[in-house]
C-alpha cells in the first residue's frame, strides 16, 4: 500500500486533509485507488520569485524593447500609482488576517481635489489630492499597549512614488526597535541641515533656511578651540557655545550669539590673540 498526500503541506506540522492511497493486490496486477472526500485545506504558501502582476509588466516592457535589468527597474520605478488604484488596494487589504505577523491596512482616508476634511480646523490649505494610510500587524499593534515611548524617523533611501517613508515605533529594554506602522507623506522641508559644505549649499541654493549639523559644528569648534592658550577659558567658551544650541528660534539665536561675542571680545577687552583668532573663525 502506498500513501499520497498533498505536496503543498509541510512535512512537519498540520497536514492537508485531502489524501489518497493505492492498494496493490498481491494475487493480481490490479491496483485499487482510495480517496477521501475532503477538500484542500492547506495554507497557501507565499509567492516565490516575482509577483505575477510585476512579471506581466516586465513582459510588456520586454516586448517594447526594454530588455536590460537596470532599464527594466528604471521603467518600473517610473510607473506611477493613481489615487484610485491606491484606494482599491486599501479596500482589498482591510481584512484582519489570522497570521499575527501579516500586515494589513488598519485605517485609511483618501481625499480627492473636490473633497475636504470633515474637521479641517488643524489642516493646512488643501492644494490637491491627499491621503493617509495606517499599515500594521496584530503583533505590532499589541506592542503599543506595553510601550510608553514613541520613536519616529524618516528614511530617504526607501521612497514610494517619490514620497519618503516614515517609520513609527518603540524600543525595548534590549535597545531593539519595534515598529508600529508605516506612513507615506509629502515632503515639504523648511530647513536644510548639513555640514556646511559649499557643494551642498550650491545644490540646494536659498530655497529654505540652512542649519549646520551640530555634530559637525562641534567637532570643528573643538579642533579650533584647542589652540587657545588658557584651557580654562577655552572650556568656558565651549560651554557658552553649547548653550547657543538650546535656542529655539532664529531671533533668539542671533541675539544670544551677539551677546556671546560681546562677552568675550568687547566687554572684557580681550587681549589674548588666540581667543581673538578663535572668534574670528567662529
Amino acid at each position: 500500500m502506498v500513501y499520497y498526500r498533498c505536496k503543498k503541506a509541510k512535512l512537519r506540522g498540520s497536514h492537508c486533509t485531502l489524501s489518497i492511497y493505492l492498494l496493490y493486490h498481491a494475487e493480481t496486477d490490479k491496483v485499487t485507488i482510495y480517496k477521501n472526500e475532503a477538500e484542500f485545506d492547506h495554507h497557501v504558501d507565499k509567492v516565490r520569485g516575482i509577483d505575477k502582476n510585476v512579471k506581466k509588466c516586465i513582459e510588456e516592457l520586454y516586448n517594447d524593447g526594454i530588455m536590460k535589468p537596470k532599464e527594466l527597474i528604471r521603467a518600473l520605478q517610473a510607473r506611477k500609482c493613481s489615487l484610485g488604484e491606491l484606494e482599491q488596494w486599501c479596500k482589498n487589504n482591510l481584512n484582519i488576517p489570522t497570521n499575527e505577523n501579516e500586515a494589513f491596512v488598519v485605517s485609511y482616508k483618501i481625499l480627492y481635489d473636490n473633497e475636504e476634511y470633515e474637521d479641517d480646523e488643524d489642516v493646512e490649505e488643501n492644494d490637491g489630492n491627499r491621503f493617509r494610510i495606517f499599515i500594521s500587524s496584530i503583533r505590532l499593534l499589541n506592542i503599543i499597549s506595553m510601550s510608553s515611548y514613541v520613536c519616529s524617523d524618516a528614511t530617504y533611501q526607501l521612497v514610494w512614488q517619490d514620497y519618503p517613508v516614515l517609520i513609527v515605533g518603540t524600543t525595548d529594554l534590549n535597545k531593539a526597535f519595534h515598529p508600529f506602522d508605516l506612513a507615506i507623506y509629502l515632503l515639504k522641508p523648511t530647513a536644510l541641515i548639513c555640514d556646511a559644505a559649499d557643494a551642498i549649499k550650491n545644490v540646494f541654493g536659498n530655497s529654505y533656511n540652512q542649519i549646520m549639523c551640530w555634530a559637525h559644528m562641534k567637532r570643528n569648534v573643538e579642533n579650533r578651540i584647542s589652540h587657545i592658550n588658557d584651557k580654562d577659558i577655552a572650556k568656558e567658551i565651549l560651554e557658552d557655545i553649547e548653550m547657543l544650541q538650546l535656542c529655539n528660534s532664529t531671533i533668539i539665536f542671533k541675539l544670544a550669539s551677539t551677546l556671546c561675542m560681546k562677552k568675550w571680545k568687547l566687554n572684557n577687552k580681550q587681549t589674548d590673540q588666540s581667543i581673538l583668532d578663535f572668534f574670528e573663525f567662529f
